[in-house]
């Protein structure tokens, strides 16, 4: 619907979908209390327009949503929902039992960064949204873990814990997205993977599965590099064994000569990786310390 006020309610529990903008425009949606729910938006491009969403809480914390924002960091939230943005950061955060936990519609360019989203129907949920990276969050125990749909191309997904989703992954996009960053950067840890794949084995010492996941979906995308053990979620840790040493840092080096991205790799945050992060990293291995 459109020119509507919700202001002030309390809606708990309803299966699924607590409130869904859906050809929705100039609503105001204002001191709501959601438990165990939250928002969705969107199913039809363009169908979401100039809603103002402010003050509400989701389990206790804030429900972030922006539309039409840019250049913001989010750091906190019991739900994100980002619709029509550009350039957003989501990263170093917990949240769980709502609708979505993290949804980008009509978003790119933006980042979900080492976020823990667990016990959800969708833990992140993108639709019509392109150039996004999904970077080290840990997605558990929802019933969609990861889902590309509606046109959603060109994002990366790497370096995700996908652990005991009841549907870890689907890609519905009719278009091409990478699941992995490569070798040897590799891709996401998939918690049923052995149990798919029982013939499977490592690459050498690289912590890397000979045989891609496919992820469920018609756009018949793979993970193509599935990591052994869960991704480190500390810098410099690149091969998965929860130290930094000089293998690392070959790693780093291998990275950088080829051009490619990895977000542990980045020790100074510039947003690329150089000989300088291997140089870092090496450096920490030495000195036995933590980046």
């Amino acid at each position: 619907g459109s020119d509507c006020r919700l202001i002030g309610n309390s809606v708990a529990n309803n299966f699924f979908i607590g409130i869904h903008l859906e050809y929705s425009h100039n609503n105001t949606i204002a001191n709501n209390t959601f438990i165990n729910e939250g928002l969705l938006a969107g199913t039809y491009k363009n169908s979401v327009k100039n809603n103002t969403v402010y003050n509400n809480t989701v389990n206790g914390k804030p429900l972030i949503y922006l539309e039409d924002a840019s250049d913001q960091t989010i750091t906190d939230a019991g739900q994100v929902i980002l619709v029509n943005c550009n350039n957003i950061t989501v990263k170093n955060f917990d949240l769980s039992d709502t609708t979505v936990g993290i949804e980008l519609f009509e978003t790119s360019d933006s980042r979900i960064l080492d976020t823990n989203v667990s016990n959800n129907y969708y833990g992140i949920l993108l639709g019509y949204s392109s150039n996004n990276a999904l970077v080290g969050n840990d997605v558990s125990n929802n019933v969609e873990g990861i889902s590309l749909f509606l046109s959603s191309t060109d994002n990366t997904v790497y370096h995700n814990n996908l652990v005991d989703n009841t549907n870890q992954a689907s890609d519905y996009t009719g278009g091409i997205n990478s699941w992995d960053n490569g070798y040897p950067c590799g891709g996401n840890y998939w918690s049923d993977y052995e149990e798919k794949y029982p013939d499977a084995s490592g690459i050498g010492v690289s912590g890397i599965w000979n045989v891609a996941y496919d992820i469920s979906g018609d756009a018949g995308a793979q993970d193509r590099y599935p990591l052994m053990q869960p991704s480190p979620s500390q810098k410099g840790d690149l091969n998965g064994d929860n130290e930094i040493t000089p293998a690392d840092a070959v790693i780093a080096l291998t990275i950088a000569v080829s051009g490619g991205e990895n977000y542990n790799a980045d020790i100074d945050g510039d947003g690329k990786v150089t000989s300088l992060d291997g140089l870092m990293i090496l450096q920490a291995a030495a000195d036995n310390i933590e980046i």
